[in-house]
């Protein structure tokens, strides 16, 4: 400022200069506020999204962790029945093969039965024929 103004001139000035300032501080203030805000929503929208993504890639890892339980599950339960399956074919071949045995055991034994029996009838049908003879015999 020039030396030849007077003090009601440098006052109309400053104040002037201090008008103009606080104008532009309040300017830059609403700037910086809307700056602010839009950035305060961005960083919200931000979080937000990565948040539904890591939800989404919690879920994701929970359902493969589950689909991979059950997949180990299902695995065991097909290797358990593989096993039992081979255990009782080994158990139907030894039962089938001591059955076979058994009934050929049984069938000779009920063959013998048979034999016997069909001896017997036939022994007692003898002996009877003869008894008939001796009554027949005594009668005449």
């Amino acid at each position: 400022m020039s030396d030849n103004m007077n003090a009601g001139q440098k006052k109309a000035f400053e104040d002037a200069v201090n008008e103009k300032v606080e104008i532009i501080r309040g300017e830059l203030r609403e700037e910086m506020n809307s700056k602010l805000a839009d950035f305060k929503e961005e960083l919200i929208a931000q979080f937000e999204a990565r948040m539904r993504a890591s939800t989404c890639d919690l879920a994701s890892l929970q359902r493969r962790e589950m689909n991979a339980a059950k997949q180990s599950q299902i695995s065991d339960s097909l290797e358990v029945g593989d096993r039992m399956n081979r255990e009782v074919g080994t158990n139907d071949a030894e039962m089938y093969k001591e059955v076979g045995t058994n009934d050929a055991e049984i069938n000779k034994c009920e063959m013998n039965k048979k034999v016997s029996s069909i001896a017997d009838i036939l022994e007692n049908h003898h002996t009877k024929k003869k008894r008939s003879r001796t009554t027949c015999k005594r009668l005449a």
